[in-house]
């Protein structure tokens, strides 16, 4: 199994992920840095329209299926 595909589909998480609005991301990094001494990292942004895809190092764009880990 190609190993992006355990990164996103393999059902162990160990990050917590969120959104917040562009004009409140500095905000909340520059508090949430102070408060925690924990940095945040941006990975990405949510656009208008129906797929799910991310873009690779190499700037090759991947689709994102609608799938999850089935625990049972």
């Amino acid at each position: 199994m190609n190993p992006l595909d355990y990164a996103l589909y393999g059902g162990e998480d160990y990050s917590l992920l969120f959104t917040v609005s562009q004009e409140n991301k500095d905000k909340l990094c520059r508090i949430f840095s102070y408060q925690t001494r924990t940095p945040l990292f941006e990975i990405g942004e949510i656009v208008e329209g129906n797929e799910i895809e991310i873009v690779l190092n190499s700037d090759e764009r991947k689709k994102i299926t609608k799938t999850g880990y089935q625990h049972f």
